[in-house]
Order: structure tokens, then C-alpha cells, then sequence
């Protein structure tokens, strides 16, 4: 079963938001209770919603927000990760979302791709559900 978490969760995801950040090299330093924290903020803003599957062993976090060009509203990923001995589930989440996006009237979704050891496979399944690449960030540090 999935459901949207609530407060009350974010404590016991944060073990999937370490794995999650263990695979951005950028997330090196990351902090837990930082992260508790943003989450929290994230979730009581309204900004955004993080759907978990009932036995925590996979979260997919993301929020809606207008277009800032169009205005129209897209859900936009900002973290998905699934434990990896659980995997076959993670695609649940990813059809659960879109049909959250959907009940939210929203004209797009947006995916992340990480550049990690699933890259390929991602891509692959992104491309099957009819997702099209269409930018590509560059990050460095200062």
C-alpha cells in the first residue's frame, strides 16, 4: 500500500532519504536532522508531499508548482528512492504519483535522472512510460 506521509513519518524516512543521498555525490555531508527538518517545513508549507510505501521501505517526494512560464501546474520529483532490496516496488510509487499529478489537474510531471549505476535502466523506464529528456543539469562546486 502507498499513502502520503505525514509529519509523523518523516523520523523513520529518514534512513531512505541517507540511502537517497548516498547516491547524489553532491549530498557527501549530509545531515539528518537537517534533513528532518526541511522535510517537516516542506510537508507544513504545502509546498510538496512525499508518498511512502506502508512499510518504509520506499519514499517518492515531490511538489506542485505552476509553470513559471505557462502557469499551468507540474509535479516535480525531488527525491525518489526505494531500498534496494525492495526495487521491484519503487515503480509503484513512480505510477502513484503520476496518478496524484493527474488528480491535482497538473499538464506535466517531471523525473529526475541521477546519474548513478541505474542511470540506463531509469532512462529506459522513463522513455516506456512516455517521459522525453528534455534538460540536463550541470553542477559545480564553489
Amino acid at each position: 500500500m502507498i499513502r502520503e506521509a505525514t509529519i509523523e513519518d518523516i523520523p523513520r524516512l529518514m534512513d531512505l532519504a541517507e540511502g537517497f543521498a548516498s547516491t547524489v555525490p553532491e549530498m557527501a555531508s549530509f545531515d539528518r536532522e537537517i534533513a528532518k527538518k526541511s522535510w517537516i517545513q516542506f510537508i507544513n508549507m504545502g509546498a510538496g508531499k512525499i508518498l511512502i510505501l506502508d512499510d518504509y521501505s520506499g519514499m517518492l517526494a515531490y511538489m506542485i508548482h505552476p509553470d513559471p512560464y505557462t502557469g499551468e501546474l507540474t509535479a516535480t520529483e525531488m527525491a525518489w528512492f526505494v531500498d534496494p532490496n525492495k526495487r521491484g516496488r519503487g515503480l509503484l510509487l513512480l505510477i502513484e504519483f503520476e496518478k496524484w499529478a493527474k488528480a491535482w489537474e497538473c499538464k506535466r510531471v517531471v523525473m529526475t535522472l541521477l546519474h548513478t549505476e541505474q542511470s540506463e535502466m531509469l532512462s529506459k523506464l522513463y522513455v516506456r512510460r512516455g517521459y522525453v529528456s528534455r534538460e540536463t543539469n550541470y553542477i559545480k562546486d564553489i
